[in-house]
């Protein structure tokens, strides 16, 4: 993992505020960390420097998204940051430890959309979901 990565996942970094963390980085990006780098750990980390009734927010790229996924991939390991995409069942596991809060992990426009559902929601590529720390 390169050092400005390990650098952005330090947990040390929480700063307690009242009943709010902020911690640096305001976003983690799952999807550029490969599995050989522990990213339920990393999240694990965050879990446990958090407050009971803090809020966890991940939209993921999903594995069973589109066709093409893996070709995506591919095409992102030419890059600095290679993504990392998981299925659903895998995105879930980040929620050890949180209640997730209704619609659940679901396909992104499907998290309380402002208006009428898409018809392929699937097709953003990307689960979304909201866990509260127990």
């Amino acid at each position: 993992m390169p050092d400005f990565l390990k650098d952005l996942l330090s947990a040390d970094g929480f700063m307690p505020h009242g009943h709010c963390y902020l911690w640096r980085p305001a976003l983690v990006w799952l999807h550029v960390i490969s599995d050989t780098d522990d990213p339920y750990r990393i999240v694990a980390e965050y879990r446990d420097a958090l407050a009971p009734g803090s809020y966890l927010v991940i939209g993921h790229g999903a594995r069973e998204s589109r066709p093409e996924a893996d070709s995506l991939v591919d095409i992102s390991r030419q890059t600095t940051t290679p993504m990392t995409l998981r299925t659903s069942d895998e995105i879930a596991r980040f929620f050890d430890g949180f209640d997730v809060v209704d619609p659940g992990l679901v396909w992104a426009p499907l998290w309380r959309p402002d208006g009428p559902a898409p018809e392929d929601p699937q097709s953003s590529g990307n689960v979304a979901g909201v866990g509260r720390r127990r």
